[in-house]
């Protein structure tokens, strides 16, 4: 069981009767990940007791992908629920540019382009999710046992 005092987990049960201000102490009969809480005073598989962010004009999506943690991003969906008395979110995360892999919460499964191909001019666009995804952009140098030169187009990596 997880309690809550302004936002921050504490290892102490607490027991709401009221709600500091902005919040709205609110009991639910589900999981409560996806609620911007100021406190959680009851967390059980069953129901809920929490001061939970009133649905106001707050209560907003992002319009764009930001920073979470290195090689990652996070973007909230962010709406009204519960008889519009709380506001719900729900975060989505992705690689940045120049990683590859999966990202969520409690993980971060992000590798660098660059690390992965042994190529520091390895580039990807943001949400890339597999190594082929990894390219060297047009212009890049290449030199072998032939000769050299600058490729044309993105050189995306093969396995």
């Amino acid at each position: 069981m997880h309690y809550y005092q302004d936002g921050r987990e504490t290892a102490a049960e607490l027991r709401c009767t009221r709600c500091g201000f902005g919040y709205t102490l609110i009991t639910l009969s589900h999981n409560t990940d996806d609620i911007d809480t100021g406190a959680s005073c009851e967390d059980n598989d069953r129901y809920a007791v929490v001061c939970a962010a009133p649905c106001d004009s707050n209560c907003k999506s992002d319009t764009g992908w930001s920073n979470d943690s290195e090689g990652v991003e996070i973007m909230t969906d962010r709406y009204c629920a519960h008889s519009n008395k709380v506001c719900l979110e729900t975060n989505f995360y992705q690689c940045a540019a120049g990683y590859f892999g999966s990202a969520t919460d409690d993980t971060d499964n992000c590798t660098t382009c660059a690390a992965a191909t042994g190529n520091n001019a390895a580039q990807s666009l943001a949400g890339a999710q597999k190594i082929t995804e990894c390219y060297l952009p047009s212009g890049s140098p290449f030199s072998d046992s032939i000769g050299s030169g600058k490729y044309t187009a993105k050189c995306y990596y093969t396995n």
